[in-house]
């Protein structure tokens, strides 16, 4: 795609994961499961579109009209939701950012994204730096953001999935003590790019001089 929208091939520079900002997105007052109580789960999407993951929430919320998973889970959705959708057996609270929504998610235990094709997904990364193991599917770039810190699922084995993480919730909580991906650590690599690219222009073109101040992060 960048090819056909005129980018000169062959000059593959590796990927600049996002990162979510550690100074709300912490497990400062982090709620910790006692691995009795239910299992609060909780996911956040400021886009109403279907491709955020719905048919997964859906079936989540099905599964909580059971009481067999109604005593051992419950869920949460922070975001807008698309029309036609009504949920029953979920908590919905309305789009949240900043401190406010970091706040929200760490009176959580774990994070769920159904997410389609999303290639630079923040919401996974904003859970995983509160301290949230992370329940999520196969699809864009959500395993190079998630691998390691969870489980991934499948849709009809979204049961499976859940239970599984009651059993090794520690084991994940434990992984994310050193999740990487911030939002220092992406601006960083921005810059040391910036700074590279200054340095050697691209042997196509004629020579030019950059300041290094034509580039600003904010």
């Amino acid at each position: 795609l960048l090819e056909k929208s005129g980018l000169p091939a062959g000059r593959p520079s590796g990927t600049i994961l996002n990162g979510a900002d550690t100074k709300f997105f912490n497990t400062e007052g982090k709620a910790l499961w006692n691995g009795t109580e239910k299992l609060k789960i909780v996911t956040h999407h400021w886009s109403a579109n279907l491709n955020k993951g719905h048919d997964a929430y859906e079936q989540l919320d099905a599964l909580l009209s059971e009481p067999r998973h109604r005593d051992l889970f419950e869920f949460t959705y922070i975001g807008s939701v698309p029309p036609g959708i009504f949920y029953k057996n979920t908590k919905l609270i309305a789009p949240l950012f900043g401190r406010e929504l970091a706040q929200e998610l760490k009176r959580h235990h774990v994070y769920i994204t159904a997410s389609r094709n999303d290639p630079g997904p923040n919401h996974p990364t904003e859970a995983a730096q509160c301290g949230l193991p992370l329940l999520y599917i196969n699809s864009g770039a959500l395993p190079e953001y998630c691998q390691g810190f969870g489980i991934e699922f499948s849709v009809p084995a979204l049961e499976t999935a859940l239970q599984a993480m009651r059993r090794d919730y520690k084991k994940y909580t434990d992984a994310l003590k050193t999740y990487p991906l911030s939002a220092d650590r992406t601006a960083t690599q921005y810059y040391e790019f910036f700074k590279e690219l200054i340095a050697q222009p691209h042997p196509a073109t004629p020579a030019r001089k950059f300041s290094s101040a034509c580039f600003k992060l904010y």
